[in-house]
């Protein structure tokens, strides 16, 4: 290759357009000076080489929003979300050993959740995408990412399914335990009530009446049992039960109590038993309440995620039918106008059996309300987009369409 750029010559150096690259240029002059030398054939004067210098010092500050840099900075993150990861894997397990004992049940979920984590190799994918974007590789990183994602999601989702069922077992529990709860306030009331019977005949009559509060009591150390085999939120009930069943005993005590019975002692333990059976079915109710609640709420986040991906479709649908609208179609075009037609037909019916969903839902008429002004939009606007001429109305409709999604999903 002939060139008077310069090269290098087997024991004649290094020429870089007529100059020595070690002889005149190294420790003479500086790398941009050489770069403006190669490019031009010349070399700058000083004042053009300091500001030449200048400007390439200004372009290697570190900034997120420069691409090369941006780079840089997304990779480390991922990187520390794939330490955030495994940190988090780790805390699952240490969470699930830690109330192992008190709640069997979540830690059982939670250990199970932390296993498939680390099965999916979510940490792996998000260190990868790391070295592929340190690589420049791009597409590679977006890959790992989307796979390191899906992984997470799953992870979410058998934490999510296993509170569920979580919450259906203890709205059960809580519920039983509720109307246990309730009896046990009757029987209360009844041996109250007796007891002030046989307090105005005296006596031996109050002694008498011991038998049926030692059932009570046996009846209440039961129910606390019961509410702590619930877990944590059982902790609340069983100790208002066994505060009862203390002062059953208590009771028990001054009804027996020689030569007399202490009445007023017993009527005053009684009273206060029937208090905190009281509190405890309240407590009761409220846990059965939450899980309720909790329940209520993964509903609707479910609902929400479904109407958004909805809400996308009938964006394109409603973008792609604007330039079909007020315009002479072709064969082409009414073509795309029966297939957008077949895409809103298909976007209702899949909304149609959503609605199913919120049957459950202590918003169930706003949701079968917006439904029914969405179906019309969808049926009207389906029907205009398949005719040879695009009406006006269709647009409106489509719009609707699209505004009634978006308050379900907001």
């Amino acid at each position: 290759i002939r060139t008077r750029k310069g090269g290098w010559r087997i024991g004649g150096g290094i020429r870089v357009l007529g100059r020595s690259l070690l002889g005149e240029l190294v420790g003479r002059h500086t790398f941009t000076e050489v770069l403006f030398l190669e490019v031009t054939g010349r070399l700058p004067e000083p004042r053009l080489a300091r500001w030449i210098e200048g400007s390439f010092l200004c372009l290697a500050f570190q900034d997120p929003r420069i691409w090369c840099n941006q780079i840089g900075e997304l990779a480390g993150q991922q990187e520390q979300l794939a330490k955030r990861a495994d940190e988090a894997f780790t805390k699952l397990q240490e969470r699930a050993r830690g109330v192992a004992k008190s709640d069997p049940l979540v830690a059982e979920s939670l250990e199970q959740a932390a296993k498939q984590g680390r099965a999916s190799g979510a940490g792996e994918q998000m260190q990868q995408a790391a070295r592929s974007l340190r690589r420049n590789q791009q597409q590679a990183g977006q890959q790992s990412q989307k796979q390191a994602e899906k992984a997470l999601q799953g992870v979410l989702d058998q934490l999510s399914d296993q509170a569920k069922t979580r919450d259906a077992v203890l709205r059960r529990e809580m519920a039983s335990l509720a109307e246990a709860i309730g009896a046990l306030v009757a029987r209360q009331q009844e041996q109250i009530g007796a007891l002030e019977g046989a307090m105005v005949v005296g006596g031996a009559a109050a002694a008498a009446l011991d038998g049926a509060q030692i059932r009570l009591n046996s009846s209440t150390v039961a129910a606390a049992q019961q509410a702590r085999q619930a877990g944590r939120e059982g902790r609340q009930v069983a100790r208002l039960l066994d505060e009862a069943g203390k002062e059953q005993v208590a009771a028990v005590s001054a009804l027996r109590r020689k030569p007399e019975p202490d009445g007023q002692g017993a009527m005053a333990a009684q009273r206060a038993a029937l208090l905190k059976l009281q509190e405890a079915k309240g407590e009761a109710e409220r846990q059965q309440e939450r899980a309720e609640g909790r329940e209520q709420r993964r509903q609707r986040e479910q609902l929400r995620r479904a109407y958004q991906g909805h809400l996308l479709e009938q964006r394109q649908v409603r973008t792609e039918g604007a330039g079909l609208i007020g315009v002479e179609l072709d064969r082409r075009g009414r073509a795309r106008g029966r297939a957008l037609a077949d895409r809103q037909q298909a976007l209702a019916g899949a909304l149609a059996k959503l609605l199913e969903q919120t049957a459950g839902l202590r918003e169930a008429t706003m949701f079968a309300l917006a439904h029914e002004r969405r179906d019309a939009a969808m049926r009207l606007a389906g029907g205009e987009l398949a005719v040879e001429r695009v009406p006006g109305s269709a647009g409106r409709h489509l719009a609707t369409a699209e505004g009634v999604l978006r308050q379900l999903v907001d």
